[in-house]
């Protein structure tokens, strides 16, 4: 009895993580990373720690040139535009428009009228098997960034940096696409903004703090 309880324990405690993380996505093909919070995007969508992250994507082939899309995608209508700063210039300024249609179906690329590798399907963002599964529609702002050099790994930061005036809320993507696609690294990569409630991880905590207590009384007895 007593091993069930702590495998029941430790079990819960890896779900409810798990849950938390958010499921891994193929989405990305750039890859996206921050520089003021721990964020990657290697291979899925990673969530991002913060809501206003300084930004950036690297290209496995780079040096890579091409017209550069800063894309955000939003559950929530932000406004008919947001402002993306060039942080590490500190004087290039950009804004995304929203654009006229929600993203409700298909693929993200062909609505924006570009060419991605690999694909973007909404069902890997919204619906019932993506990360926001009670969204059924995204509003999406785009700026063209014009022809942008995004570096290899080891240069990233001497490629171009963001953050969006004022931040963005939990469940928003920020994607970048670089068209027309490279040679050797496909043209598009996603982070996601995660900012969980304090009250909510209040409440898991202590929701484990009960479990544990209740195995050890459990072993006691």
């Amino acid at each position: 009895m007593r091993n069930r309880l702590l495998i029941f324990a430790l079990v819960a405690t890896f779900a409810i993580g798990i849950a938390l993380a958010g499921a891994p996505v193929q989405a990305d093909a750039l890859h996206g990373f921050c520089t003021n919070v721990t964020c990657n995007d290697n291979g899925a969508i990673t969530p991002v720690p913060s809501s206003n992250p300084t930004f950036g994507f690297w290209a496995a082939s780079g040096p890579e040139s091409g017209t550069d899309y800063i894309v955000i995608v939003s559950p929530t209508n932000l406004g008919s535009s947001l402002t993306i700063n060039e942080t590490n210039t500190g004087s290039a300024t950009g804004t995304a428009n929203l654009l006229g249609s929600q993203w409700t179906s298909g693929f993200l690329d062909a609505f924006l009228g570009l060419s991605a590798q690999p694909n973007n399907p909404f069902n890997n963002y919204g619906g019932p098997t993506g990360i926001d599964q009670g969204v059924s529609a995204f509003f999406v702002y785009e700026l063209n960034l014009g022809t942008q050099t995004l570096q290899n790994q080891a240069n990233e930061l001497n490629g171009p940096l963001f953050s969006v005036q004022g931040g963005l809320p939990d469940g928003v993507f920020v994607l970048d696409f670089l068209d027309p696609p490279g040679t050797g690294t496909p043209n598009s990569a996603a982070l996601l903004i995660q900012t969980p409630e304090p009250s909510s991880l209040g409440m898991l905590g202590m929701g484990l703090v009960g479990v544990l207590g209740f195995a050890r009384r459990r072993i006691i007895a």
